[in-house]
């Protein structure tokens, strides 16, 4: 379930094409995986990474991961049927970048979450920041808040409007495409195409573009990244469950790389799927309350839940959300356009408790 999004206005121009590269890691086990499926018609799952907490240690210790051609690396375990351990191992030829990164150079240790903070939600244009507010999410051309846990805004699954040069010409093939051949777009959201997340070459390729988003948040000062369109995939057939966790794993493995946490957005159904597989360390949900869903959330993650209801749903009053049991502690009821507070339509409020 998807409810909101971000629209920049795009000030600074469309993003450049030319990608930061992924980190090296990520291309080995698919280039040997090829390699196996071919000679011997077997799929194989090798030096797949490690669960994130391993990745949060090597960060925080500067420790490089041993990821070249032979190494033994542990399996993580997936616990659901649908998303088998292996992964089909793509027959494009993928070639990773350049690796520009000196990995010689101790990162920064990721930073923690503020479990129960104060949340304001800043899609629809950033502000000064309410009196106590400890965490804020912006969108990606926007910059962090000063003082504040700042989580940035990125769609992960389908391409934000105005951004149609990203994905013209060599990146044409990465679009979904219906039966006619044309690009899918979502009717939701008449200005957004479709990724096409079916196969790990492609998977590799988008993951390498969205990382200039990613890198960006990072350079910027944020703490952290939401993922927004987990859930594409259930809105179009063609799409997968494994090929939306398999690419959400490799956005994971970016913002941490870059020292990011990374957040889960919606997709109550594959809540255990995306922190246990993907790596995510924390998950934003619209209308948890509205929908009876907050559970979902906090069985995985605990109080590292932002939970935003809007005013305009009339199944609940604010009184009612505030007196939930169910409701995660980081919560702010808004407007459902996020207008800033010179609009008429601007609502902000939160629970006293």
């Amino acid at each position: 379930m998807r409810r909101l999004k971000a629209v920049h206005p795009n000030p600074g121009g469309p993003p450049s094409r030319v990608s930061p590269p992924l980190p090296q890691h990520l291309y080995s086990g698919i280039v040997l995986s090829e390699f196996v499926a071919q000679r011997k018609g077997i799929l194989v799952d090798v030096l797949r990474l490690t669960t994130h907490r391993l990745v949060r240690f090597a960060i925080a210790t500067g420790v490089t991961l041993c990821v070249v051609a032979g190494c033994s690396v542990d399996q993580p375990t997936v616990e659901n049927n649908d998303l088998p351990v292996t992964s089909q191992a793509s027959t494009d030829s993928v070639t990773p970048p350049a690796n520009e990164t000196d990995t010689d150079s101790a990162q920064e240790p990721l930073a923690v979450f503020p479990v129960g903070g104060a949340v304001d939600y800043q899609l629809g244009g950033a502000y000064d920041l309410p009196a106590g507010t400890d965490i804020v999410v912006r969108d990606s051309w926007d910059t962090p808040a000063p003082g504040a846990f700042s989580i940035c805004y990125v769609n992960g699954f389908q391409t934000q409007p105005g951004e149609e040069e990203r994905w013209e010409g060599v990146n044409s093939d990465l679009l979904l495409r219906d039966d006619s051949g044309q690009p899918v777009i979502d009717p939701d959201w008449p200005d957004e195409f479709v990724l096409d997340t079916t196969s790990e070459s492609n998977r590799i390729r988008i993951a390498n573009i969205i990382s200039d988003d990613l890198n960006r948040c990072a350079k910027s000062g944020f703490d952290a990244v939401e993922i927004d369109n987990l859930d594409t995939y259930t809105r179009f057939e063609a799409l997968t469950r494994d090929g939306s966790v398999e690419l959400a794993r490799l956005y994971g493995e970016v913002a941490h790389a870059a020292g990011m946490l990374i957040g889960q957005k919606n997709a109550a159904e594959d809540t255990e799927l995306f922190e246990g597989h993907g790596g995510f360390d924390f998950a934003v949900t619209e209308e948890c309350l509205g929908w009876n869903e907050c559970a979902a959330y906090t069985n995985v993650y605990g109080q590292a839940v932002i939970s935003i209801e809007y005013s305009d749903d009339d199944r609940l009053t604010l009184e009612d959300m505030c007196a939930d049991s169910t409701r995660p502690e980081s919560f702010v009821y808004r407007d459902r356009n996020l207008t800033t507070p010179d609009s008429p339509e601007y609502v902000f409020e939160r629970c006293t408790d």
